[in-house]
């Protein structure tokens, strides 16, 4: 598994293709909310929906944009300049 100490804490909206503390928080919810350990999925999504740079998007247009500040992780676009296809 990828070691927190040594990604960053979070990457700056539009640039969060690579991983971050986030991206492995989100994991660590999935993987634990699989195991039916739910005091850990508590304690990480937490830890996602509080960190001050990732707000739910109320705009239903902007949500899957890189621009998006409810984006935690996201595929890089193949020109840097818009968002993917997928």
């Amino acid at each position: 598994m990828l070691s927190r100490a040594r990604v960053p804490e979070t990457l700056t909206k539009g640039n969060r293709v690579r991983v971050s503390k986030m991206a492995v928080y989100s994991a660590l919810v999935r993987l634990n909310k699989q195991k039916k350990q739910w005091q850990n999925v508590i304690q990480y999504s937490s830890l996602i929906i509080q960190h001050p740079d990732y707000q739910m998007e109320l705009n239903l247009d902007n949500v899957f944009l890189k621009n998006s500040s409810s984006v935690i992780w996201s595929l890089l676009p193949t020109n840097g300049t818009s968002n993917t296809f997928d």
